[in-house]
């Protein structure tokens, strides 16, 4: 007897898969709708019943990117609790970096890179989404500090925006130079900066 052939995913959510991974692969811009229907072996038809048009789609995009980081496992790797599970964070970004060759940097800064002026909502949510991110780490450094471990001058919330920059330029230092000696320096250079902090 033929085995029957496993069941495709809805339209939407194909429709939004093939599109995540286009815009992460080469931005917003330089990815056409024709692109993501064939890659999602989907239709013209459906496309425009869920999705006015491309940035709406985006729109969504993000929206999934942002329920899947704030309300799965995937998000848990930024829930800082330790100086190890900090350096864990940079370990594993630079291990994806090199298993993926380099081709790639975040997929939320990629399409952000895309928004222009005149899309406040992309914006919105792209900001949304890194705060988030930035909101799990200054919890680890919130923490430190009102349990004495750093001083109380020290902001939990610019050491955030230290690691999440950091974060941010070595995932794009790595692909430009198709290398990950950058990003395994700066992440050095973070964690010894907060050691160096602790008291």
């Amino acid at each position: 007897m033929a085995r029957a052939k496993p069941k495709k995913a809805p339209a939407k959510q194909r429709i939004a898969e093939a599109a995540f991974n286009l815009f992460h692969l080469q931005g917003v811009t330089a990815t056409g709708v024709d692109q993501i229907l064939s890659d999602a072996e989907a239709g013209k038809g459906q496309f425009y019943y869920y999705f006015k048009n491309k940035t709406d789609l985006v729109h969504y995009v993000l929206e999934q990117a942002y329920k899947n980081l704030s309300e799965t496992e995937t998000g848990e790797v930024y829930a800082i609790k330790s100086m190890k599970d900090l350096k864990n964070l940079f370990r594993i970004l630079i291990d994806i970096q090199k298993e993926t060759e380099f081709e790639r940097s975040c997929p939320i800064a990629t399409i952000g890179m895309d928004i222009d002026s005149g899309q406040e909502q992309l914006r919105e949510d792209t900001k949304k989404i890194f705060s988030f991110l930035r909101s799990q780490v200054a919890s680890f450094f919130h923490t430190l500090r009102s349990t004495g471990k750093i001083s109380k001058s020290q902001n939990p919330d610019k050491l955030a925006n230290f690691c999440i920059t950091a974060l941010q330029g070595g995932l794009l230092m790595s692909k430009i130079h198709r290398d990950s000696e950058m990003f395994e320096d700066t992440a050095e250079q973070v964690l010894k900066h907060i050691r160096s902090i602790l008291k």
